[in-house]
């Protein structure tokens, strides 16, 4: 038999793109903002086709998540964010 845990008020947050696929270091520099922001992360599932990254985080940490998020992927210029 197993064991099951519930995890109340969480969120999933996932990113989703081919780029994902292509660029060396995505999930480190998604989950150092993540990070930096102070948000905890519980679990992290990748695909097997490298499309895609979901976590799970508090509820009540999903904007600040979703923001350090945005910006890593849209915001950061000079390459420093997943395009570099």
């Amino acid at each position: 038999f197993a064991k099951i845990d519930i995890m109340e008020r969480q969120a999933i947050i996932c990113a989703v793109g081919t780029e994902l696929q292509h660029r060396k270091g995505a999930a480190v520099k998604i989950f150092e903002a993540i990070s930096e922001s102070g948000v905890s992360v519980r679990a992290i599932s990748q695909s097997a086709q490298e499309i895609n990254i979901s976590f799970i985080v508090n509820e009540l940490d999903a904007d600040t998540a979703l923001k350090a998020l945005h910006r890593v992927i849209f915001e950061i210029p000079n390459g420093k964010g997943l395009e570099g």
